[in-house]
């Protein structure tokens, strides 16, 4: 009878793992909100998430990840809202325009790094291009709702003269690089300049012609957009000076500076571009808030 007993209860053990399996597997495939009939998955919602804690904590925020959590869940369901009135439109996405933003995004986070992340929220390539295809289809309606020649030049000449703060521009440089590996091999192209009696100029025109370094044209930018060490030394040099090597994040470099922009306030024509896409984003939330206020009166939403 003992002998009974143990296999019985050995049978129920193995048909409650069984149902507890079944029963987690239900709980895992079950959607965590529907919208109108569209789907949002767990999985969709952690990756989310997971970008959404990352972001935080690469700007040292602290955050409660439960109300990340419901914050992000309420954007993917305006985000479902807005993906419906873009099919409603007939707008479409080609792969070809995932595909580019895949690569983007690779570019950016790096290959290896996407795959951590998309690993961790159990989603695979093709799920999260499907993720790439719906923003892109969700920013595709957006712009339909306030197509760019909607500002007016009107508008913006008003907005820059209404302006509290006035439109500045950043100090620039008209500058040109030559990048190396190592800093000798740098030091040795300033040495090869001083005993042929180049210019740096012709220096980088041999160089590039060789292929022995890495070398840019000239192009106006920013000292900010460099590391500090080479920001610094651009801040400091004036028309027509060179120096270096200074480190930067991808090597050493040696610049010339062949002209200089002080820092100012920008011109109506100078601020154009920028004004008018301050109006277009102002336009554009508007519109959506109001267009999605709208739907989500009358959606059919489960949140489970």
């Amino acid at each position: 009878m003992l002998i009974v007993k143990e296999v019985g209860l050995k049978k129920g053990l193995v048909l409650f793992a069984v149902l507890f399996v079944i029963v987690l597997s239900g709980c895992q495939k079950k959607p965590v909100a529907v919208v109108n009939g569209d789907e949002i998955t767990k999985k969709v919602l952690d990756w989310h998430v997971e970008e959404r804690m990352r972001e935080h904590e690469a700007h040292g925020v602290s955050v409660n990840k439960e109300t990340i959590r419901h914050a992000v869940l309420e954007q993917l369901i305006t985000q479902k809202l807005l993906l419906q009135g873009a099919r409603a439109r007939n707008i479409t996405v080609s792969d070809d325009e995932v595909k580019r933003e895949v690569e983007f995004i690779k570019s950016i986070r790096g290959e290896e790094e996407l795959k951590k992340t998309l690993k961790k929220s159990s989603l695979s390539m093709q799920e999260f291009m499907d993720i790439v295809r719906e923003k892109i289809m969700v920013a595709k309606f957006i712009e339909s709702l306030v197509p760019e020649d909607s500002i007016t030049e009107e508008e913006i000449r008003e907005y820059y003269k209404k302006s509290p703060t006035p439109f500045l521009k950043p100090e620039t440089v008209f500058v040109r690089f030559i990048q190396t590996t190592t800093e000798d091999e740098a030091k040795k192209i300033l040495e090869e300049m001083k005993q042929k009696k180049l210019s740096f100029d012709e220096m980088a025109e041999l160089l590039s012609k060789e292929n022995r370094a890495i070398v840019s044209g000239y192009g106006w930018t920013s000292p900010a957009v460099f590391s500090p060490e080479i920001a610094s030394a651009l801040k400091e040099m004036k028309k027509g000076d060179y120096g270096g090597p200074y480190k930067g994040k991808d090597g050493y470099y040696l610049l010339r500076v062949k002209d200089r922009r002080e820092k100012g306030v920008k011109s109506l024509d100078e601020s154009r571009d920028e004004i008018k896409n301050i109006l277009l984003r102002q336009k554009r939330d508007a519109e959506v808030a109001h267009w999605v206020a709208e739907r989500r009166s009358t959606a059919l939403i489960v949140i489970n």
